[in-house]
């Protein structure tokens, strides 16, 4: 199993431990993760690469791209406008 990236940065000599220099030395390991450059960390920096370097399904390799739009709404979110059970007649007045 891989190391996470976030655990490999602090620990710099790669012993399996993140000693008292280490954790002295966090601030300035911890910017070598920020890939983007705006000064925050998230979740994508700090997740590991996928094995043989593949990609999510999603553009630019987002998984989050394919989770749907929100279930909320006229039509339950769906993209193509049907929803998803069939609604009820009303009720005979």
């Amino acid at each position: 199993m891989p190391v996470p990236p976030l655990f490999a940065t602090l620990d710099a000599n790669h012993d399996g431990v993140i000693d008292e220099q280490e954790i002295a030395d966090a601030s300035s390991s911890l910017k070598k993760l920020d890939k983007n450059g705006d000064g925050k960390l998230t979740m994508d920096e700090l997740r590991p690469p996928r094995p043989d370097g593949e990609r999510g399904p999603g553009p630019d390799g987002d998984r989050r791209a394919f989770r749907g739009p929100p279930r909320d709404g006229p039509n339950g979110g769906r993209p193509d406008g049907e929803n998803r059970r069939p609604q009820r007649p009303p009720p005979d007045q």
